[in-house]
């Protein structure tokens, strides 16, 4: 067992590696990021980047950020458009075009096209939302983030707390989950030493604990493509090896769209993400979000 939960972890850790590779520019791209949710506006938390790529052989750093941007966001069916402000927090590393107004909310199963005008030059692309899908709850996670959050013993993970969801259509389903410890790094303790047989050990420093640019290992990340079974339901696997730290966790399940899905999986990603005129992606996701709480025993 011990021998075999090693294996998977090292898989894991593999799992989580960023596909899109690097590019050395020798041009300038206007570059898109950004990711809509099904059921919410775009938000400050969660806006849209439009920036600049800097070539190698120079270039300012405070040229990749565009401010001044015609940015709008337009649903496909009804041709409602709602234009998006650009914003700015320093604490929190955020800055990208919102919906200020708080008022266009995206919808599964609709198609939304998004444009850029920069200066000159005009980027857009097109998302259509996946359809919601159902979490198949069982006693291991709460919906509520304020709840008594149920535990689940790390070892019985997979056993006996599957994540289960259940979709409505039998089709190819791309799905991205987020498993993200609540605990500080100083109290996070590794799951792996256990099965090594050895004391317990925390991250020495926040940085061994969250990665600035991807935030691992305190955010463990998978995604794969699955075909449902007759009943339309959806098992995902090895969830056990994800769960790095005993403590609290918020687990995130998304059904994403293949722009997003191509972005992050085939190489040199920023150049399938969906973006006409430049590179990046524009992508869509419904997503459900869960709390447990992993312990030893």
């Amino acid at each position: 067992m011990k021998i075999t939960y090693i294996l998977l972890l090292c898989l894991a850790v593999l799992s989580c590696t960023d596909f899109t590779t690097g590019r050395r520019f020798d041009d300038e791209y206007i570059v898109i990021a950004g990711t809509i949710y099904a059921g919410e506006t775009i938000t400050a938390e969660n806006p849209i980047v439009v920036s600049r790529s800097i070539p190698v052989n120079g270039g300012n750093i405070t040229d990749f950020l565009v401010t001044n941007a015609t940015v709008f966001i337009e649903d496909i069916g009804t041709n409602e458009t709602q234009d998006l402000s650009f914003t700015v927090d320093l604490i929190k590393r955020k800055f990208g075009y919102y919906d200020a107004s708080n008022s266009f909310l995206i919808k599964s199963g609709k198609t939304y096209k998004l444009t850029a005008i920069v200066d000159q030059d005009t980027v857009f692309a097109f998302t259509t939302v996946p359809n919601p899908f159902e979490f198949l709850e069982n006693e291991g996670y709460t919906v509520d983030e304020n709840d008594v959050y149920p535990i689940m013993i790390h070892r019985e993970i997979d056993e006996h707390y599957p994540i289960d969801i259940k979709v409505d259509n039998q089709e190819n389903t791309n799905l991205f989950v987020e498993y993200y410890c609540m605990e500080e790094w100083y109290n996070a303790i590794y799951t792996i030493f256990d099965y090594l047989g050895m004391s317990e050990q925390i991250p020495n420093t926040p940085e061994d604990y969250e990665n600035s640019m991807n935030g691992y290992p305190r955010r463990n990340t998978d995604m794969r493509t699955y075909f449902p079974n007759n009943l339309n339901i959806i098992r995902i696997p090895f969830n056990q090896i994800h769960f790095l730290f005993y403590g609290r966790y918020r687990v995130t399940i998304m059904s994403i769209d293949d722009n997003y899905y191509k972005y992050n999986y085939k190489s040199q990603g920023y150049f399938h993400g969906g973006i006409n005129g430049g590179i990046g992606y524009f992508g869509s996701a419904a997503k459900e979000i869960r709390y447990t709480y992993v312990v030893k025993e």
